[in-house]
């Protein structure tokens, strides 16, 4: 899954620089076959092999990665509130708070 959300991740940053895959492969360092494998989940790229493709987007490596994790496994808060899962939109409980031992 993680392998699948990466390609998808890689591919469209390089739609969004507007790089084929051959210019891509060619500023990573990497053969352009293998890039092709990366982005259609075939490969399991080393975090050198991430780096590589990060310079080569000209990004640093954690925003990739960072922006693929927000890909697809976290909601935006419009897609919460249209489901009432937002922490704004619930009521808040009052807890009681413990009262403090005495010495």
């Amino acid at each position: 899954m993680v392998v699948k959300r990466f390609a998808e991740k890689i591919r469209e940053l390089r739609k969004k620089k507007g790089l084929s895959q051959e210019k891509l492969a060619e500023r990573s360092k990497i053969h352009f076959t293998y890039l092709n494998d990366i982005e259609l989940g075939r490969r399991n790229p080393t975090l050198k092999t991430i780096n590589k493709i990060a310079q080569g987007l000209k990004l640093p490596m954690w925003e990739i990665l960072m922006e693929m994790e927000n890909y697809h496994s976290r909601p935006s808060v419009n897609q919460l509130k249209k489901k009432k899962l937002c922490r704004e939109d619930r009521p808040r409980k009052k807890t009681p708070t413990p009262e403090a031992p005495d010495k």
